[in-house]
């Protein structure tokens, strides 16, 4: 069960967050008596409990509260690695609901006709996430599914969640965030309710399966229609290890295919049909028997204007060609800073080179060298007015993706020639020519 009082889960996350406050705090008095190699263990220490207590807390509470903390955890550079670490239980395993309770919703939303077709649904839940968790099952047929059943009350949390959360943008300090609020928190609405229709979630696997067929490492289940309703979705069971477990015992030429892979899928979604699978946590990645990788969960969809899938397109091809006069006009066009874009060019550039820097790389980019989060707070710290540049609303689930599409190259120490990838999709979309084709 999910916990639906908005203001019951409000008090939850912040006991919770001024428990582990206390704590911190009170352990953070005891370095004063404490050697130096004994203060880093305990900071060390400290750091993991908050984790865990950040990752029991958001789990009970599943919904957009749990997708937080999977969010968080996506890139292990967002948070200090021992909070990221605690946090990836999110990843893969939430607290599950009784297999009673997910028995009562399928003898509702099916019926005993169709529950007799299944010789097998296997108590133990195969993962727990945040709208709902997954049962392996076996029908009279022969054929293997996985059955995810959706927590009750997730939709009711969900509203309560995303009302705090517009309570906290309409007061934060940079005023564009303050004035977008409304919008943000409306854009995170629709996804979160549309990802919570397991309806909708069917047409996402067959359009994705359909779109995504031209990249040949990748491999999209199959629903079910007839077993599938709003509450329960009935896919093809694929069988096959978490991404980040074989990350563990991959070689070097494998990990570079697997990053292939993960970023010729959705750059080339993105740019080339304007469609988006939107949850990149590790959790959704499954290698399998035969090598080719496995994409679970298609609940967060979005589809783009291809103005938007272009105009990101046009900023790397003005940053490669040096046209940077031009950059304050694009990011305008693509909707920053609530479409007035004031930065000088110069700070544009000096963002393209920290934050674009894989596309600007000639050759194979090691993501495990990449050292985001410093260089982006240093540039922040010199350019403290770049907080006005505030992404328009429905870029928010691409952006989400490319933070999660980061932390798995860093993760998994992949090395991919993302300049080359990005001046193919550029050249298809915009007939852009490489400087060696013009030569």
């Amino acid at each position: 069960m999910v916990e639906k009082k908005g203001w019951s889960r409000l008090r939850r996350m912040g006991s919770s967050a001024l428990g582990a406050s206390g704590r911190y705090v009170g352990d953070l008095l005891l370095d004063g008596f404490r050697a130096q190699g004994a203060k880093e263990e305990a900071r060390r220490q400290r750091l993991l409990r908050a984790g865990q207590e950040m990752a029991a807390a958001l789990g009970d509470l599943k919904g957009a509260a749990m997708k937080l903390g999977q969010i968080l955890s996506s890139d292990p550079e967002l948070l200090p690695p021992e909070m990221a670490k605690a946090l990836t239980v999110l990843q893969r395993q939430a607290p599950p609901m009784p297999f009673s309770k997910v028995q009562q919703i399928l003898e509702e939303d099916w019926g005993p006709e169709r529950l007799d077709l299944f010789a097998e649904i296997e108590a133990e839940p195969l993962g727990a996430a945040s709208l709902g968790q997954v049962h392996k099952g076996r029908l009279h047929d022969g054929r293997r599914v996985a059955l995810k059943v959706q927590y009750p009350g997730v939709r009711d949390s969900l509203e309560a969640d995303l009302g705090h959360l517009k309570r906290l943008l309409s007061i934060n300090p940079v005023a564009n965030i303050r004035k977008q609020a409304g919008a943000y928190v409306e854009e995170l609405r629709e996804r979160f309710l549309l990802e919570s229709d397991y309806l909708e979630e069917l047409k996402n696997l067959e359009a994705g399966a359909e779109l995504l067929a031209f990249i040949p490492d990748l491999v999209v289940p199959k629903g079910i229609p007839e077993l599938t309703t709003d509450r329960v979705l009935a896919m093809e069971q694929l069988d096959g290890i978490p991404l980040l477990d074989a990350f563990e015992t991959m070689t070097q030429e494998e990990r570079d295919r697997i990053g292939e892979t993960l970023v010729l899928t959705w750059s080339g979604s993105f740019h080339l049909h304007q469609f988006v699978h939107g949850d990149t946590h590790p959790g959704n990645f499954i290698y399998l028997e035969d090598g080719r990788l496995g994409l679970l969960d298609f609940g967060c969809v979005r589809r783009f204007e291809p103005a938007m899938t272009d105009g990101f397109l046009k900023l790397l091809v003005a940053t490669w060609e040096e046209r940077y006069d031009d950059l304050p006009q694009l990011y305008s066009d693509l909707g920053f800073g609530r479409g007035q874009v004031k930065q000088r060019p110069d700070v544009l550039r000096a963002f393209g080179e920290v934050g674009l820097t894989p596309f600007l790389h000639e050759g194979p980019f090691d993501f495990a060298q990449w050292p985001l989060r410093e260089g982006v707070q240093g540039f922040l710290l010199e350019n403290l007015e770049f907080a006005r540049m505030v992404p328009p609303p429905e870029a928010l689930v691409y952006l989400r993706v490319l933070v999660g599409l980061r932390g798995l190259l860093h993760t998994g120490r992949c090395r991919v020639d993302a300049r080359h990838l990005a001046m193919n999709l550029a050249r298809d979309r915009l007939g852009f020519t490489k400087p060696e084709e013009s030569a």
